[in-house]
């Protein structure tokens, strides 16, 4: 299960997003494309990327420490409602 962090950085950051790519990401931040895309499928980035996540996109550090739903969850709340 994915962090809502990681859900919010795939929402903001995509390879080809009007908004940020993940290069232009890798880029500003210092880092590799490879750890970009780490971050896409769940692996925690370092304390200080965290930080400059907050900083760049908004992303609070407290969210890479808290599961989002799969989207199969979400379909079985809408299901029984």
């Amino acid at each position: 299960m994915a962090s809502v962090a990681a859900r919010k950085l795939a929402e903001l950051v995509r390879p080809k997003s009007p908004q940020m790519t993940t290069a232009e990401l890798a880029e500003k931040m210092a880092v590799s494309k490879q750890a970009v895309a780490k971050w896409l499928s769940g692996s925690l980035p370092s304390s200080k990327a965290m930080r400059e996540l907050e900083d760049l996109l908004g992303i609070p550090m407290q969210d890479w420490f808290e599961s989002a739903p799969d989207s199969s969850e979400l379909e079985a709340t809408d299901a029984a409602s």
